[in-house]
């Protein structure tokens, strides 16, 4: 990918940046579009990271233009921790050093030369259950495949869910580009949902009634059915990937009917409609996959752990009217 001259460069992986850095991105609000020059400053590192390093920014001068803080999430192998932690585990030293750097700059530069496959980054080179240790090069090739899959898909979840974008899920301001540590990464720039708190931790700490605790139950599963009618089946539906925004964000926007107070984030690993699928194939692929019964029975375990018995009981279909 070709690096805009005018980009600054900066020599810290994703990874590795920190509170007060600044960023040169740029930012792409429509496909095709020419990228805009974006300076951002990192005002928090959400560690630790599992896949994707995911920061709060706020643009340069932002204050001033009474702009307001975002959430910039990177797609880059170097940060894949959860896959290199499964690698570990089979037996494999997949975590990240300089010299696994090394073998991965020849590795391409192999296959640019025809000396590898060029389809050998697309399948896992490692195969954990007969123990073949693989390439470093290879390996850090095939998660570099593994990111740009992440990111691509992530991607068309948002535009298929334009239409709810700022209610079920974050409003995403546009693609960016950004060279850090050497390499060319590409990201997401997102709405930041002020005080957004997990599903998962609210249940956990829990200390009001037990009806409340109920309705956020019911509107936590109906965000994930509504993603599902607008086109999107997310397929990593859990208690920890639903954030519930601060008392005072849902207020904002008063006139804006059925703004959900729940949100659905990390949108990487799902299932986006096709645009060759009728109403009766999404409805039966939403029926076989039910992220909202597998979200709803999750979050009725939880809540009888955290909770107390007999609390809360997921229903199908009881949450359809549960949005105000």
């Amino acid at each position: 990918m070709h690096v805009p001259p005018l980009l600054r460069r900066t020599r810290t992986r994703p990874h590795d940046l920190r509170e007060g850095e600044q960023l040169d991105v740029l930012l792409y609000t429509l496909p095709g579009a020419r990228g805009v020059r974006l300076t951002l400053t990192i005002t928090h590192a959400f560690r630790p990271f599992t896949m994707s390093p995911v920061f709060r920014v706020l643009p340069h001068l932002a204050s001033r233009a009474g702009a307001r803080e975002a959430v910039l999430k990177l797609f880059d192998r170097r940060s894949l921790t959860n896959a290199r932690e499964e690698y570990r585990a089979a037996g494999a030293e997949a975590e990240y050093d300089e010299r696994k750097e090394e073998a991965y700059r020849a590795f391409c530069a192999a296959v640019a030369e025809g000396g590898q496959r060029p389809l050998a980054v697309e399948e896992d080179p490692w195969d954990a259950h007969e123990r073949v240790e693989a390439d470093d090069g290879a390996l850090e090739a095939y998660l570099a495949h593994c990111a740009s899959t992440m990111f691509t898909a992530e991607r068309a979840a948002y535009a298929r869910l334009r239409a709810v974008q700022g209610d079920v899920v974050p409003r995403a301001y546009g693609t960016v580009v950004v060279h850090a540590g050497g390499e060319i990464v590409r990201g997401l720039l997102l709405e930041n949902v002020r005080g957004g708190v997990s599903v998962e931790r609210v249940v956990r700490g829990w200390k009001g009634s037990r009806e409340e605790i109920g309705r956020v139950c019911e509107e936590a599963v109906g965000c994930v059915r509504r993603a599902a009618l607008e086109g999107f089946v997310d397929e990593d539906v859990r208690a920890a990937n639903v954030l519930v925004r601060r008392a005072g964000e849902r207020k904002e926007r008063a006139g804006r009917a059925g703004r959900s107070r729940v949100v659905l984030v990390d949108l990487a690993d799902g299932r986006v409609r096709g645009r060759a699928e009728d109403d009766a194939e999404w409805a039966e692929e939403v029926r076989r996959r039910d992220p909202a019964a597998a979200l709803g029975r999750a979050l009725e375990a939880l809540v009888k752990e955290c909770v107390g018995e007999g609390v809360w009981r997921y229903e199908a279909g009881r949450e359809e009217g549960a949005q105000t």
